[in-house]
């Protein structure tokens, strides 16, 4: 009885294909409008805390339940409006077993928080290194420049309220609209940072790739954008603290590299138009040539026959 083995690349394909899978099942970008027990965080968890409502304390703990699939390595951070708090965490759950997708859980405590409303916002960043099958890994894992690895990147942002006093916050975060820039690649390193928002607003800000946040005052333009992906935070907050979030990705084109070009002299070819001119000319000059014979000339024969006649 033989023992087949199973290469490197298909054991790699096999996991992708898990992954994929379990990306699928636990992935959706979307926080529901009603006050749910948890809600889904994008790339594969679950958050309890805290959710779209309102909290009577200032003093709250994260609290995240996070499946990966195996063979992907992902690490989750997060940001409380629009300040990076770090990563997150995450401690696996009997971590002795074998499965398929990896449980795990993670828990921080919040800094104490301010009245009003809050944004957090967790990014989930997979990784698959190492990959080398015949069919790259498709959507939403993209290349990350060095051979057979691969990335993928979540934002789920979660709208929260704090009130200690017990009496009447708007809660209602102000909505952002004709955000300007969009998911698609751009051929040029500079992009009109354009949007409109419902209500009036006491600041803005936005963060380019996780990087500190600006605060704006008007539509502005993002300059210096290095060739490839790319991801924006906005953040408005309106004149009662109520804060909004719009996150999109894009792309910058490749620089084309320019080469210098060695042009080599050749020899200019024969006008081709002097060439033409002649090749017409002596066409004309045979014509009339025959065209005289034919018409002034008398034929050989008839001349003989008159030299002959007799006087």
């Amino acid at each position: 009885m033989s023992i087949k083995i199973i290469g490197a690349k298909k054991i790699l394909t096999i996991l992708f294909v898990i992954c994929i899978l379990s990306v699928a099942y636990f992935g959706v970008n979307k926080v529901n409008a009603d006050i749910a027990p948890f809600i889904t965080v994008a790339g594969g968890g679950m958050l309890y805390c805290p959710v779209n409502t309102t909290y009577s304390t200032n003093h709250l703990t994260l609290q995240i339940e996070f499946g990966y699939g195996m063979g992907v390595r992902c690490e989750l951070t997060y940001d409380i409006d629009g300040v990076s708090k770090g990563s997150i965490p995450l401690v696996v759950t009997n971590p002795g077993e074998l499965h398929v997708v990896n449980p795990t859980t993670g828990t921080v405590d919040l800094p104490p928080l301010s009245e009003g409303s809050h944004c957090l916002t967790i990014t989930v960043t997979a990784r698959l290194n190492g990959y080398y099958g015949a069919n790259p890994p498709g959507v939403p894992f993209k290349p990350t420049g060095v051979a057979g690895n691969y990335e993928a990147i979540w934002v789920t942002s979660v709208y929260f309220t704090v009130d200690t006093t017990g009496g009447f916050t708007d809660t209602t975060p102000p909505v952002i609209t004709d955000l300007s820039i969009s998911n698609q690649t751009y051929g040029f390193p500079r992009i009109p940072l354009l949007f409109h928002v419902n209500e009036d607003i006491s600041q803005a800000t936005y963060s380019l790739d996780g990087q500190d946040n600006i605060t704006i005052t008007e539509n502005t333009t993002l300059t210096n954008l290095t060739p490839g992906q790319h991801n924006l935070l906005l953040y408005v907050r309106d004149k009662t603290g109520n804060m909004a979030v719009s996150q999109t990705s894009f792309s910058i084109a490749e620089e084309q590299k320019l080469s210098t070009q060695i042009v080599e002299q050749q020899p200019k070819p024969f006008p081709a138009a002097l060439i033409t001119t002649a090749l017409l000319l002596t066409l004309f000059a045979a014509f009339a040539i025959v065209l005289y014979f034919k018409r002034y000339r008398k034929p050989l024969s008839d001349s003989l026959s008159e030299k002959n006649k007799p006087l």
